[in-house]
């Protein structure tokens, strides 16, 4: 890859427009933190297996950009099967999170999704989005996140043991 066996890579960003193919941090298996800037394209398995605990993608830069388009896929199986994942947090941006884009990842305990930008930007999770995430309790809808701007689809959070209110929040959108 790239990048790859790059053992004091701890911090990622990925800057607007860029594509990262597969395996491109192959060996980098000490990246923390990944931040994936809107318009940037992840294939699946771009990132190793490693310490990775935080994926933010958009709401944390410091540069000023926008996202002429609005449109951000989570590619399907793109974090799948990771360990080391302990939280993530969907910002405007996204409007899809792919099949499997988090499945497998036993670590994963809060899931964060931020307010829509505008009424016609939604967010629809697919199915086994979040399957087999057997730490997943915590979904969180920031405060203005209505039914009308989030979709889920049916057994999108299969085999994760959801707090109730998290559950009963979820099953209301889904379709």
């Amino acid at each position: 890859g790239a990048f790859g066996y790059c053992k004091n890579l701890r911090k990622i960003t990925i800057s607007s427009g860029v594509i990262v193919e597969e395996g491109a941090f192959e060996g980098c298996d000490n990246i923390e933190e990944i931040n994936i800037h809107p318009n940037s394209t992840i294939s699946p398995s771009a990132f190793p297996r490693g310490k990775l605990n935080t994926i933010i993608t958009g709401d944390n830069f410091s540069e000023d950009w926008t996202n002429p388009d609005g449109l951000i896929e989570i590619p399907s199986q793109g974090f799948s099967g990771r360990l080391d994942v302990v939280e993530v947090r969907i910002p405007p941006e996204v409007s899809i999170i792919s099949k499997e884009a988090f499945s497998w990842c036993p670590s994963l305990g809060k899931l964060v999704i931020m307010p829509r930008e505008s009424s016609d930007k939604r967010l629809v999770i697919l199915e086994d989005s979040f399957k087999h995430c057997y730490n997943l309790k915590t979904v969180t809808f920031y405060e203005g996140v209505t039914p009308e701007e989030v979709t889920v689809k049916k057994r999108a959070f299969n085999h994760c043991p959801l707090s109730e209110s998290s559950r009963t929040m979820i099953k209301s959108l889904e379709v």
